[in-house]
């Protein structure tokens, strides 16, 4: 009888191929959007107080009261959920999107690669 791989690996394989290019496409594709918007915005002149009002966590005040009501703990994990939250914009998250399809695809390529072989009969 003859041996061959088994449709797992190849499924995995295949599976691997298709997150990646569609992965490293998405990020491409957010990243060159991110791009345009960047330059929209530079395009556009505002002026500092006007940055200030669209976003009140830039100010000193803004920042005490965070201070004041929850100390330094509270200041640190305002800058972290801010931090997160800029993942999920711009070049950011397409540099997310790369990483992300790469270590899926190579999950998926390890995961082929451990599948167990098939057994081989000598055949009757």
């Amino acid at each position: 009888m003859k041996c061959s791989l088994p449709g797992r690996r190849a499924a995995l394989r295949i599976l691997a191929v298709a997150i990646l290019v569609l992965g490293l496409g998405s990020a491409v594709w957010i990243y060159t959007v991110a791009q345009e918007e960047l330059r929209a915005a530079q395009n556009e002149e505002e002026s500092a107080s006007s940055v200030f009002l669209r976003h009140p966590e830039y100010t000193k005040k803004y920042q005490r009261n965070l201070e004041l009501y929850g100390g330094k703990a509270n200041v640190l994990a305002d800058r972290f959920v801010r931090w997160l939250e800029s993942l999920g914009e711009g070049e950011n998250l397409a540099y997310l999107v790369a990483s992300a399809s790469i270590a899926l695809a190579l999950l998926c390529l390890v995961g082929a690669s451990l599948a167990p072989l098939p057994e081989c009969d000598g055949g009757s």
